[in-house]
């Protein structure tokens, strides 16, 4: 019912004792079973979004894990990792309309590309389409139904 996205460390035994995100296998339960009542549509995306991830990592084997990762004051929510390779930096974002979120957001993926220089740079949002150019790398702003709509569907098994 419930998954956990541990921390990524350059070390195994960072990720093993630090603190890990939680996720529901159905975004309804985040509602049903909050200690304090959200209505945190932000959440709710940020776990659509991992369970994508999940899916897309078991059934296109894309890439091999998934991390967060935090810098100096800031967190990427999604990291994936094909080996020793970072393929994607994914921060979800409802809104980015303000200036302060489109800043934080912006400053922890140069954060993470400085530290482990990851191939793509993607902020899920509600409505937003765009791309910025910043500190020498390319971030794809995207709505999260057009983000899960570029997703191959798994071939059927019958």
């Amino acid at each position: 019912m419930v998954f956990c996205l541990s921390r990524y460390f350059h070390k195994l035994k960072g990720q093993l004792v630090a603190n890990k995100k939680t996720y529901t296998i159905d975004p309804g339960l985040i509602s049903a079973t909050a200690f304090v009542p959200t209505d945190s549509l932000g959440a709710l995306y940020e776990n659509v979004v991992f369970l994508e991830l999940l899916r897309r990592r078991d059934y296109e084997q894309s890439f091999d894990a998934v991390f967060f990762w935090q810098g100096k004051n800031c967190e990427v929510d999604f990291i994936t990792r094909t080996k020793n390779r970072f393929q994607s930096a994914i921060q979800v974002s409802l809104d980015l309309t303000r200036p302060e979120t489109r800043e934080r957001e912006k400053k922890a993926l140069i954060a993470a590309h400085k530290d482990l220089k990851v191939g793509r740079y993607t902020i899920i949002t509600e409505s937003i389409e765009e791309t910025w150019h910043e500190s020498g790398i390319q971030i794809s702003i995207v709505p999260l139904w057009k983000w899960l709509w570029q997703a191959p569907v798994p071939p059927r098994t019958s």
